[in-house]
């Protein structure tokens, strides 16, 4: 049943569905599954010891049903958190190497450039080309909104496409008297 519901939600998006579209769908399709799928969990709620991993698996999504059906009230929202989860990976996996930024102040820093970073990726931003652009722009930026206007998500993709090439870097030659 479960796997009907990713279906449906492929389909959706091959066909570049609209959130209204999604919506409707979704009503129509997977709101059918998802009450087959919580009569079933009613009905084996006595047929399961609770500290099994089965009996654990359904009493969780017993116990966050509605959270996990919120999805069918927007069209824009996702199935899943596959998508945030995916972004927050890098943090994961390196939050040992992050964890001794020499002080609060490089922890801070190092977030916000981290924060930065995923949000060129989410809006599809070449990161690289952004930074340059708003680093050679921040110091025309005498106003808030003149700021803001820099932002991954505010700024215009046009503005980057000569950003991305990269200067050419002299590299002594060893032995070389400077």
């Amino acid at each position: 049943m479960v796997a009907k519901l990713y279906f449906l939600e492929k389909c959706l998006k091959e066909k570049k569905a609209t959130p209204e579209v999604i919506f409707t769908e979704r009503q129509s399709t997977a709101l059918p599954i998802l009450n087959d799928i919580k009569t079933l969990l009613d009905n084996h709620q006595t047929k399961v010891p609770p500290k099994s991993p089965r009996g654990k698996a359904l009493f969780y999504s017993l116990n966050h049903w509605h959270a996990l059906n919120v999805y069918l009230s927007d069209g824009r929202l996702e199935i899943d958190n596959n998508l945030s989860q995916r972004s927050i990976k890098p943090f994961v996996i390196g939050r040992k190497n992050w964890l001794f930024h020499g002080s609060d102040i490089g922890a801070s820093a190092g977030s916000i450039l981290f924060s930065l970073i995923e949000t060129c990726k989410a809006h599809k931003i070449d990161t690289f080309a952004w930074f340059k652009y708003a680093l050679m722009h921040v110091s025309q930026a005498n106003t808030l909104v003149e700021l803001e206007a820099l932002l991954p998500y505010n700024i215009n993709p046009k503005l980057l496409d000569s950003m991305r090439n990269i200067p050419e870097l002299i590299m002594p030659v060893k032995g070389a008297v400077i």
